[in-house]
């Protein structure tokens, strides 16, 4: 099997394009067939991994952050027969804490010796998302976060925490409505709703401690307009996953185990998919269950619910 190397130079300010050395290195001494390809542009490792999939079943490694993963698995939908792998380098990299040992996905030996398992990927209005989509304030919140981020020294969770503090002050809560396959239904206005396959975002957020990335299920959660200082109040429950377990948090929060969701905005709202930034007025998100092959390192394992919330 060929091994393809996905480096984004612009990744972790450069911290990708590091790797460079250390991959070449062990893959020649292995012997291994491989190519080291850096991208130059926004979709380039899209079409890049489209194109070289075609040649027949191969690995790519995404060398980068939620990003470059989300590229490459959008690259490769239609193409089963290859396997999907992550070299962190962003500065988030929240998909990643779905497992443990996340240290081993940085060890290119305990890559290559890594196996594949079949992981479940959402389509958002056709369009593949790996780990989460939301929208409300959190998407605002990665909006923020990714210009911060381009302040020196300001990277990964204080970015986002940064940003935060920015948005605390401005107006909150939209309009929506939402209908799930299990026949939930609620509307009204939201201050957050997040879609979830895995169970962080946002630098280590936990909005859906309950979501596996291979059980064929999404965990919708949508957090219903309060007060800003109730809001603050919740800011650390939501972060370690334990907001349902606050008073009312119940009655605070929408949420349903699916497989499908309509959701409609009375106005156009920001999206963010795998920290990607659109907009949308309705959307339709669907789970392909077991649509992605994952590599998960040699000694790194999914992460289970009770590991969340010790």
């Amino acid at each position: 099997m060929h091994h393809y190397f996905i480096i984004n130079p612009a990744a972790g300010q450069g911290k990708a394009a590091k790797l460079v050395p250390a991959i070449r290195e062990y893959m020649e001494g292995e012997g291994l067939p491989f190519t080291i390809y850096q991208t130059k542009g926004v979709g380039d490792a899209m079409a890049y991994v489209r194109y070289m999939a075609k040649k027949g079943p191969a690995r790519f490694y995404a060398c980068g952050g939620d990003g470059t993963l989300n590229e490459v698995v959008n690259g490769l939908k239609k193409f089963p027969q290859c396997q999907v792998a992550l070299i962190p380098a962003g500065t988030g990299n929240d998909f990643l804490r779905n497992f443990t040992n996340m240290e081993n996905f940085q060890d290119i030996a305990a890559q290559v010796a890594g196996e594949a398992v079949a992981i479940d990927v959402l389509q958002v209005n056709g369009r593949r998302v790996v780990n989460m989509t939301n929208t409300g304030f959190d998407s605002a919140v990665v909006a923020q976060a990714a210009k911060l981020k381009k302040i020196p020294f300001v990277a990964g969770p204080l970015a986002y925490v940064l940003a935060v503090a920015v948005l605390f002050c401005r107006p909150m809560g939209k309009d929506l409505s939402f209908r799930t396959d299990n026949g939930k239904e609620a509307k009204g206005k939201f201050l957050l709703t997040a879609l979830a396959n895995g169970k962080f975002y946002g630098g280590g957020f936990c909005p859906a401690p309950m979501a596996k990335i291979n059980d064929g299920k999404l965990e919708l959660v949508a957090v219903r307009k309060v007060s800003r200082w109730r809001f603050l109040h919740l800011v650390g429950a939501f972060r370690k996953g334990t907001y349902l377990q606050e008073p009312a948090g119940e009655k605070l929060v929408f949420q349903d185990c699916c497989t499908r969701v309509h959701i409609h905005a009375k106005e156009t709202q920001k999206l963010s998919m795998d920290g990607e930034i659109v907009p949308f007025t309705h959307l339709e998100v669907v789970v392909e269950k077991g649509g992605l092959s994952f590599v998960v390192p040699k000694g790194s394992a999914l992460l289970e619910e009770r590991d969340v919330m010790e």
